[in-house]
């Protein structure tokens, strides 16, 4: 840490990016740029962080306060949530022979699991968080948030998007009958292979190659990417944040175009077009409501990270922000049930009839009703 007491400011501040100038013995060739937390080098010229570490501009007093404890505590609630509704969107579908047998059933076990596991990666994170002091847990703390939530975790969410455009697509090709509900899942499942393989390996391979060079584990966990490294990591973090939702809305502005002209067929000509449009997304809500609430708890969050720069950080607007952005997308995890199993008359039906945790609550229903009953007699 460098010493202010026997040193005097420069009458004429040469260091950039808001640098503080001190010389040492009056002589104007004995200078010192004490800089910000965002820059580094003699005159605090160069940015010591890439665009996606944008956060470590934010001061340590706003990092670790009151207000983050109390916010960590909510997405702790929505973890524990999620973690519970993707559990029961999990049983349903594998439970159920009729939707684990199609390939479409395939997509939505992967989707829940998926969902499944970084609710419980972002409650073990999170929980480690609120008990300990993160400055305290020192190169631990940061080994586990990079090998969990920043390299696997960050990868799945990838995953998802790409699970909802199978979805889309399989409901195309469903609709357009180009294959048949009960064909063979060889396809689903190399599909899903094939997904896991490639996206991690990307992901892995732009940092590996990417980051900066550091002298510890902890340099390589904050993913510091070189110029060249950034480019090719925004790419490919835009690829998958903005063409698969675009995607999935085509798939999903297709087969709405192939219900209508379904309905029209079938219906008199008195019907009109919003109300046959109003009604089929009604009707089949559980697959169009998907795809975007997804992406519009995800996206804030992502076009947050691609606006605010170390410098900006530190601010209290960009803090709220950031934490509201963070919260929505960590109740994107609890989707797979409240916009899929929930709409669904078939899903519902599906778990109160062959889940254990509906057949149970149906159970606890019913001795309550024969218990009151007896009471009343």
């Amino acid at each position: 840490m460098f010493n202010t007491t026997n040193s005097l400011s420069c009458e004429i501040n040469i260091c950039q990016n808001n640098g503080q100038c001190f010389l040492f013995n009056s002589s104007i060739n004995n200078f010192t740029c004490i800089c910000t937390r965002c820059y580094t080098d003699s005159f605090c010229q160069t940015e010591k962080y890439s665009q996606n570490l944008w956060y470590m501009g934010i001061s340590d007093d706003k990092r670790f306060s009151n207000y983050q404890i109390i916010e960590r505590i909510i997405g702790l609630i929505i973890s524990i949530i999620s973690l519970i509704c993707n559990c029961l969107a999990l049983q349903i579908f594998v439970c159920s022979k009729t939707i684990r047998i199609t390939n479409l059933g395939i997509y939505l076990i992967i989707l829940s699991l998926s969902c499944l596991i970084i609710s419980i990666l972002r409650g073990i994170f999170i929980s480690i968080v609120i008990f300990n002091n993160p400055i305290q847990l020192g190169n631990v703390y940061f080994i586990f948030q990079c090998a969990t939530i920043r390299l696997f975790a960050s990868s799945i969410i990838c995953c998802l998007f790409w699970l909802l455009l199978y979805i889309a697509v399989e409901r195309i090709l469903l609709a357009y009958s180009f294959v048949n509900l009960n064909d063979s899942r060889k396809r689903s499942i190399i599909s899903c292979i094939l997904l896991f393989i490639i996206i991690p390996t990307l992901t892995f391979s732009i940092i590996f190659f990417g980051s900066k060079k550091g002298n510890t584990s902890t340099d390589f966990c904050r993913l510091n990417f070189t110029s060249k490294g950034y480019i090719f990591y925004s790419i490919f973090r835009w690829f998958n944040y903005l063409i698969a939702p675009i995607a999935s809305l085509i798939s999903c502005i297709c087969i709405l175009h192939n219900l209508i002209q379904h309905r029209l067929y079938l219906t008199t000509h008195s019907e009109t077009l919003a109300s046959s449009v109003k009604l089929i997304i009604s009707n089949h809500q559980d697959f169009f409501m998907v795809p975007l609430v997804f992406t519009l708890c995800i996206m804030p969050y992502f076009i947050l990270t691609q606006i605010v720069t170390c410098s900006s950080a530190d601010n209290f607007i960009v803090g709220k922000l950031t934490t509201i952005f963070q919260l929505l997308s960590d109740l994107a995890l609890i989707i797979p049930f409240l916009t899929t199993v929930l709409p669904s008359k078939l899903y519902m039906e599906h778990f109160w009839e062959i889940s254990h945790v509906g057949r149970f609550l149906i159970y606890i229903k019913t001795k309550l009703c024969t218990h009151n009953t007896s009471i009343k007699d």
